[in-house]
């Protein structure tokens, strides 16, 4: 659409001649009565390119990137809708379409520029967030998730310089003395998570199963045990080599940072399975920091393998895969307290409860006992349920408090 503008209006210039008044204001009440002059800043901009003050009709049609507006939108939307009674899911669901069909039109454009790529990277941490905010969106997440990590490795790889800051070891710089002052978890919650995950040792020794589903159970066992007194804290994970590096940067697998290779192989010492029996029972204290680690592995896994590792995950038809991804939805919620400083405190947590709900669901139909092995996130599901009801909403902050201050209300 083109907007056509009078050359003779737009050069005009005011008459001289003209009443001066007619940018002031008549005020009996102060001033002695006086005409008030309104200040330049208040004056009414005029609709032409001109303009000292910019045109109006210009700026609103001009978007330089359509896709980073539209998941914004998309965003806003499906935030409203939990934050208020009103839904707004058409508006957050168009707003999305429009932007994940912006963003792979911008993928053609080859090289990605500076500018195009941190824009690129912005859009779809949108649409990871907004994701999480929305009902039946497991996989939508995930997969924002890897654009993420994409794009991280090509504007790290290529040096562009942007907003975004890519480098883990700020991140864990950041976070390492925030993790120190975590106040501890109730054991009763990781003991139950850890019960309910060791049911499915046996079952993964005695059926084929995938190598992302042996790492994955691995890495939700090594993120549960640092956080028990009682035990040793061994395994480690695999330690990084570099120098002047952090504790937590150091405790996260390479596969965590961005590197010129997205996805490593299945067999890659990245995601090595980790022994989760016959360890030491030497008392030693929580560590936080470790556990974090492990959390942050268990996202790289999600984000680095290869997408038919990720499509075998993610697929309904495979029951190992979703009662592992109902653990991993479950420990999102127990272990919010390792999380909290990474900003957020009003963040929605009720988006999620639908995707174990629908897990649940899912493997009643199948034949077999699989909906045994979801008991607990299940009966963890139903609780934050009760909280939500009782307080008209769950925020990270709300449940951080929950999990801290009244464990109980999760063991019921």
């Amino acid at each position: 659409m083109q907007f056509e503008i009078n050359s003779a209006t737009t050069h005009a210039r005011p008459n001289q001649s003209h009443d001066t008044t007619r940018n002031s204001v008549y005020d009996p009440r102060a001033n002695n009565g006086r005409k008030l002059s309104l200040s330049p800043s208040r004056q009414k901009r005029r609709s032409h390119t001109k303009s000292r003050l910019g045109c109006i009709h210009c700026k609103t049609r001009k978007v330089k990137y359509e896709y980073l507006m539209h998941s914004m939108l998309g965003l806003s939307a499906s935030h409203l809708s939990l934050v208020t009674k009103e839904s707004h899911s058409a508006s957050a669901l168009t707003h999305r379409h429009t932007a994940i069909k912006a963003l792979n039109t911008a993928f053609s454009n080859w090289p990605l520029a500076p500018a195009d790529a941190h824009a690129m990277l912005a859009t779809c941490y949108a649409l990871a967030f907004q994701s999480s905010y929305m009902e039946d969106s497991l996989s939508d997440h995930i997969i924002s998730m890897r654009g993420c990590q994409l794009l991280s490795q090509i504007i790290m790889t290529n040096d562009l310089k942007g907003p975004f800051t890519v480098d883990l070891n700020l991140h864990c710089r950041t976070m390492e003395p925030r993790l120190q002052q975590v106040p501890s978890i109730d054991e009763r919650l990781i003991r139950a998570a850890m019960s309910s995950l060791e049911q499915l040792e046996p079952l993964l020794q005695t059926i084929a199963v995938h190598d992302i589903e042996t790492a994955f159970h691995a890495h939700l066992i090594a993120t549960l045990k640092p956080l028990i007194c009682s035990v040793s804290n061994t395994p480690a994970l695999p330690a990084s080599t570099q120098t002047g590096t952090s504790e937590l940067s150091r405790l996260i697998p390479p596969a965590s940072t961005p590197t010129p290779s997205l996805h490593p192989s299945p067999s890659s010492s990245a995601h090595p399975a980790i022994p989760f029996s016959d360890t030491p029972t030497t008392p030693s204290p929580a560590n936080p920091v470790r556990a974090y680690a492990s959390l942050m592995s268990l996202m790289s896994i999600l984000t680095t393998w290869p997408q038919p590792a990720i499509t075998h995950l993610l697929s309904p038809a495979n029951p190992v895969s979703q009662v592992l991804l109902a653990h991993y939805i479950a420990l999102q919620f127990i272990l919010a307290p390792l999380r909290a400083h990474e900003g957020g405190p009003k963040t929605p947590m009720t988006g999620m409860l639908d995707w174990v709900e629908r897990i649940g669901v899912g493997l009643e139909e199948k034949e077999g006992k699989w909906s045994e092995y979801v008991e607990w996130p299940v009966m963890l599901l139903r609780a934050i349920k009760g909280l939500v009801e009782r307080n008209g909403g769950l925020t990270r902050e709300d449940l951080v408090d929950v999990v801290v201050r009244e464990p109980e209300v999760l063991l019921a």
